[in-house]
């Protein structure tokens, strides 16, 4: 959900489902020849529609993710620092995988992890059988974030064998035309889905440390100043909500339980 472009911080907005993925080369009868040349994906967008992406990548499910370093481009430009990119617009994924030995120390501590709960796992089960009892781009509204430091370094990463993938954007009309699929609904505005009583959310890791914020995304304009600079309203329904339901969340063991009170 698109936050208000209105100067003010907001907390983080929901995901309201996933956008829809497909590959260019299944529409090559339809698309640019600039797009097959870059290849990746095609990705429908409404007007002033924002994003986020959430990354994962476990082998199987018993196993620890296997960690990746991604950079990330929006419109020539990295998404983290700010700097410049040389390579095409739209949105770029370039993914550097984490050197093979250093996974599997990774996977080794977890294994080892795994073996004692294991037998804290039986311990009970026997005491308990014993007992019956998920276009162009441009900043939009600002929100409260923190990028935190790597905590592997950037030994662990492969940065010799990188894998690119382009996302190209497309709008409604473009979306119809080139897959013959409608496009996903116009999402709801943060007045309407604040105006609902439904929540927004804060983060916090207390343990992570944070990294300054990159001076170069001070000089950037968001979509609303851009749109003032030329006596334009690119935005509409920008209205400021009131967030009175606001959710902390903070990373959490699993395996962690909560204690029975003293009463």
């Amino acid at each position: 959900m698109r936050i208000p472009d209105d100067g003010a911080p907001h907390h983080l907005p929901p995901g309201l489902g996933n956008f829809p993925l497909r590959h260019v080369d299944h529409y090559k009868a339809r698309l640019p020849a600039e797009w097959l040349r870059r290849g990746g994906v095609l990705m429908p967008m409404h007007q002033a529609e924002a994003m986020w992406i959430s990354f994962g990548s476990r082998p199987h499910s018993s196993a620890p993710d296997y960690p990746f370093a991604v950079k990330i481009a929006t419109g020539k430009v990295c998404a983290v620092t700010g700097d410049n990119w040389t390579e095409h617009g739209g949105i770029q994924i370039i993914a550097y995988p984490m050197k093979a030995e250093r996974y599997e120390a990774i996977l080794a501590a977890h294994e080892a992890r795994q073996r004692v709960y294991e037998s804290v796992d039986a311990f009970h089960q026997s005491v308990f059988v014993a007992s019956p009892a998920g276009m162009g781009l441009a900043p939009g509204g600002r929100m409260r974030l923190e990028i935190y430091d790597d905590p592997h370094g950037l030994d662990a990463w492969d940065q010799r064998h990188a894998s690119r993938c382009f996302v190209t954007i497309a709008n409604s009309g473009q979306w119809m035309a080139m897959t013959g699929e409608k496009p996903p609904t116009t999402p709801p505005t943060a007045k309407q889905y604040a105006d609902a009583g439904l929540p927004w959310f804060d983060y916090y890791d207390g343990d992570a440390t944070a990294l300054a914020g990159a001076e170069k995304f001070a000089d950037l304009s968001s979509v609303a100043e851009i749109g003032a600079k030329k006596g334009e309203m690119p935005l509409p329904e920008n209205e400021s909500p009131t967030e009175t339901r606001v959710v902390r969340l903070a990373p959490a063991d699993p395996r962690q339980v909560h204690e029975p009170s003293a009463d």
